[in-house]
């Protein structure tokens, strides 16, 4: 049996932090039950040490010592290879070659003469594997261990029922009963991020009277380069904020704490605003709660984020909602213009819907149910993720099972 050893009120320090159990344990739990099911008999001492990384200090000196005041019991034991050192970064989708944690981490390894393949690095970022064999190849070092996954897809657990079909029933008689022809799709955005500001900015000047926009007070709205982003008045969108879609305290992150069936069944389309947008090209796909919170109600929806991130979805066993929405704009390397493009799209469908009887814009939602179901049952499978887990498990375990003789 492998027990949980988190170093909890142990270790804390610039870089790490064993407290967080909003991150950390959830990737940490995710292993361990792995490991139990695997009964991985020969895990010296069975123990994995967690702790998850510190945000928003970025980049990290190349020169970090991130194992400072850990306690020497600990260093001992991964100098020895009596355990393994958990670090996750799945609450965010930095590139960890950007961020320099990477570098940090071959520093700390270097510094205490630990095996890099002791390190266990979890992150939601799913081009993470890939950032990891480009830079031990780039710096001829041996790579750590590297899980990327869907952690947030654990976030929306509670909200799915065992049974899809008459869970689709129930949604869609509640749209019915709610749905108003006051929004025809929602838009959220808390945390001002360039990207996000950019689309709410958009929206309001294009689609304010079919849309159901949430925005805070603008902390990083800037330069836009695009002459057709400049046509639109700043001074009037910046009078109207913040814009409220339910809960007006945009300190607390209210879609990891409260009900959000509300919003999907208020409408018939949602914009997610994802985390990521593209200072990171290439090098970063992350889906957060926001994501999966959509499929979770049945609700078709557009990604705004990083170029390529819709599309990606297939890659992970989701299917793309072609019947509702074109997505061309997500081959576009411009985050500018891909938000110009989704914009464009979303104001013609909000004319095009308008037209429509109530009917037949709930009909228009609901259109492909094999869409929707499909992607409703992958989420409670979680295929991805659990095939994930179980390969670093099995990493694991023939890194520490004895050679046979």
């Amino acid at each position: 049996m492998c027990e949980n050893n988190p170093i909890k009120d142990i270790f804390d320090n610039q870089y790490l932090s064993a407290n967080d159990n909003h991150s950390s344990d959830a990737t940490m739990y995710a292993l361990i039950d792995a490991m139990n099911f695997k009964q991985l008999q020969y895990l010296p001492k069975k123990t994995i040490i967690c702790a998850s990384i510190r945000y928003p200090e970025l980049p990290w000196s190349k020169k970090a010592d991130v194992f400072e005041g850990l306690s020497p019991d600990f260093i001992q034991d991964l100098q020895n290879k009596e355990c393994f050192f958990l670090i996750d970064a799945s609450q965010e989708g930095y590139c960890p070659i950007t961020a320099g944690w990477f570098d940090a981490f071959y520093n700390t390894c270097n510094l205490y003469k630990i095996d890099p393949k002791q390190i266990i690095f979890a992150s939601s970022n799913l081009k993470d594997e890939i950032n990891m064999e480009k830079y031990s190849r780039m710096n001829r070092v041996d790579p750590m261990h590297v899980i990327s996954w869907n952690k947030f897809e654990m976030h929306t657990e509670l909200n799915l029922q065992d049974n899809t079909h008459k869970h689709l029933k129930y949604i869609i008689e509640k749209t019915d009963t709610d749905f108003t022809d006051k929004y025809l799709f929602s838009s959220l955005s808390r945390v001002s991020r360039p990207h996000k500001t950019l689309m709410q900015f958009l929206l309001w000047h294009k689609c304010k009277p079919y849309a159901r926009l949430s925005h805070d007070t603008i902390r990083n709205m800037h330069e836009f380069k695009n002459t057709e982003i400049k046509k639109f008045s700043y001074s009037e969108w910046e009078n109207a904020l913040p814009l409220i879609a339910d809960y007006d305290d945009f300190s607390v992150n209210w879609a990891c704490r409260t009900p959000f069936e509300h919003l999907h069944t208020e409408s018939l389309f949602q914009i997610v605003n994802e985390s990521g947008y593209g200072w990171e090209e290439g090098t970063s796909t992350f889906y957060s709660e926001k994501t999966f919170m959509a499929m979770s109600c049945f609700t078709p929806f557009i990604i705004n984020g990083s170029q390529g991130i819709n599309l990606h979805l297939k890659r992970v066993g989701y299917k793309l909602y072609e019947d509702w929405f074109n997505y061309e704009f997500d081959f576009e390397k411009d985050y500018e213009v891909r938000c110009l493009m989704i914009s464009d799209q979303v104001e013609a469908l909000c004319k095009k819907l308008s037209k429509m009887s109530r009917t037949q814009q709930i009909d228009w939602k609901f259109k492909n149910v094999e869409v929707l179901i499909h992607n409703y049952n992958t989420l409670k499978e979680r295929k991805f993720s659990i095939e994930k887990i179980n390969k670093l498990v099995d990493t694991l375990e023939n890194q520490v099972t004895p050679s046979a003789t």
